[in-house]
């Protein structure tokens, strides 16, 4: 079929709740997984010191509150999910898209990602500044 694609899920320490890196076939980027508690495993990676983009999400201790998100950018991805553990206390997984992103790239994807997540309105995101641009659907 010539659609298919090929996925590839590795577990650097060999257990499903630890760091995950998926990669695309095809594709030189690469998504990272990580529960915060293991942050330093996805400090390790070299591609968070390229552009990216990142999510970051929690849960909610209200059934009725929707649960905590945020959603950012940068040109070195492993500075700024440091900055984002140092401060912020509402999350629990990241997940990092990184490597083969020009920082251009990053940016249009941190605004489209973002408007999309208001626009589904299924978290509280918690980014204080909206992400800036405009993007033509």
């Amino acid at each position: 079929m010539k659609d298919q694609k090929v996925i590839t899920i590795i577990l650097p320490e060999g257990e499903p709740n630890g760091l995950k890196i998926i990669e695309l076939a095809g594709w030189v980027g690469k998504v990272l997984i990580v529960p915060r508690v293991k942050i330093a495993k996805l400090f390790e990676r070299p591609e968070t010191q390229q552009s990216g983009i990142y999510f970051l999400f929690g849960e909610s201790d209200d059934p009725n509150e929707k649960p905590p998100a945020y959603i950012g950018e940068s040109g070195k991805v492993r500075t700024r999910i440091q900055q984002q553990a140092d401060d912020k206390d509402y999350w629990d997984i990241a997940v990092v898209f990184a490597g083969g992103l020009s920082g251009g790239d990053a940016q249009y994807l941190e605004k489209r990602c973002f408007d999309m997540a208001k626009k589904a309105d299924r978290y509280n995101m918690k980014n204080s500044v909206k992400p800036p641009g405009d993007i033509l659907d």
